[in-house]
């Protein structure tokens, strides 16, 4: 029934004429501007504060027209001027842009106050010393006196560091110096002076000249190397291209293989558990080898070769372990069984003898070595924990004395094993 009364215009509650809803005046419709992506452009609207940039380029031509016609008519004069980088005070003349200034009775003045091009001087920071930081920060150098080395600062401070023109211009008793050697004594001064003005290095350590000292002799092997990589043949070139395509191609087999290895292993066990597969199961902490275990040297004292194992019809050389992992996993399962007195004592005693961590090398010696010294902790422990036993029972059966020298031997036996 509602549709209905939709279609025919009768309002749904009610036989009363259809209220007119008043239209919302439309303002300008903003047009996409040309290089502008549509969610940016989407982003503005007619009551927000961005405006597509075609509108702001209108507003700023009409800025800069207000600003011409407050200023007034353009012309060019004909006047003198003086660059305040000169010292000299030359005045030369040239051509000015001017402007008529209505505001002051047509009075022409010039666009700019100062020369335009003055602001374009920038001089070098270029490092110098006074007579105790001569002293006190620079180092004696035997090659290099102060006279050369101002002459190198004046130098350095009148070409703007341009090296090439300074070497090119640089004459000092008839001394020859090399673009490397100019540039390796003014960074080193300046080095000098930048660290002894701070104190040390600890403010200045990301400073350029700090974290990248010049080195000559690297700039000199750098520059031979271009230079003979220039002097290459074409012959030359081509072989070394022809090499640079054939590594390209052995590592791109070389991933594919690794892929395709990759893909046809994933449902297959992994290495640790078919290590532990694998692995000889030791009930007994000893150092004696199991059977089949090759020696680890023969009779003349050298390393033995691996040796087929005993029963074996086939000679089958024994299988491959990982030793330190073995090793490790031998050791903890001792020590797990320990007590946990026992165990603190052997972790001070490896600690004695600077023994914290696993030994690095894993071979046979070292193994052999660490499993053999863990045998004889535990064997100087138990050693220990018997002849204090039988002590402390021996001091129980023993009368009652009343000589001091002798309770003071039991008072300190009895520390003694209170600090065990």
């Amino acid at each position: 029934m509602s549709d209905i009364k939709d279609i025919m215009g009768i309002p749904k509650h009610g036989n009363g004429p259809v209220e007119q809803k008043a239209e919302k005046p439309k303002g300008p419709k903003l047009q996409k501007p040309k290089g502008m992506s549509r969610e940016a452009f989407a982003l503005l609207s007619a009551s927000h504060p961005l405006m597509p940039s075609q509108l702001m380029g209108e507003i700023e031509s009409e800025k800069k027209q207000e600003k011409v016609e407050r200023r007034g008519k353009i012309s060019y004069e004909w006047r003198s001027f003086k660059n305040p980088c000169r010292q000299d005070d030359l005045e030369l003349w040239h051509w000015v842009k001017c402007y008529t200034n209505t505001a002051t009775n047509n009075k022409i003045i010039p666009a700019e106050k100062e020369y335009p091009f003055a602001k374009y001087n920038k001089k070098a920071n270029v490092y110098r010393y006074n007579d105790e930081e001569w002293k006190n920060l620079i180092k004696a150098d035997e090659d290099w006196s102060r006279e050369e080395t101002d002459y190198l600062l004046d130098l350095v401070e009148l070409m703007d560091m341009r090296w090439f023109a300074i070497a090119d211009r640089y004459e000092f008793n008839g001394k020859e110096r090399s673009v490397d050697d100019i540039k390796g004594r003014y960074y080193s001064v300046a080095r000098q002076l930048l660290i002894g003005r701070e104190g040390g290095t600890t403010g200045i350590a990301n400073h350029t000249l700090v974290k990248h000292p010049f080195d000559p002799r690297h700039e000199q092997l750098r520059k031979a190397g271009f230079e003979q990589y220039l002097k290459r043949s074409p012959e030359k070139e081509a072989e070394e291209d022809a090499i640079l395509q054939q590594a390209a191609k052995i590592e791109s087999k070389r991933k594919a293989e690794e892929g395709d290895t990759m893909k046809g292993t994933a449902g297959a066990p992994t290495a640790a558990a078919r290590l532990q597969e694998q692995m000889i199961e030791i009930s007994e902490f000893d150092t004696t080898p199991p059977v089949g275990t090759p020696p680890l040297f023969d009779i003349d004292g050298n390393p033995a070769l691996p040796t087929p194992l005993e029963g074996d019809p086939q000679g089958a050389a024994p299988r491959v372990l990982l030793r330190g992992l073995h090793t490790r996993d031998l050791i903890d399962s001792k020590l797990a069984t320990l007590a946990e007195r026992q165990r603190d004592l052997l972790l001070r005693l490896l600690s004695g003898l600077k023994l914290t961590e696993f030994p690095r090398t894993s071979n046979r010696a070292i193994c052999a070595a660490y499993l053999t010294l863990i045998k004889e902790g535990l064997e100087y422990i138990e050693l220990r924990k018997n002849v204090e036993a039988k002590q402390l029972l021996k001091k129980r059966l023993r009368p009652a004395t009343d000589d001091p020298d002798m309770d003071a031997e039991n008072k300190r036996h009895k520390f003694s094993l209170d600090q065990n």
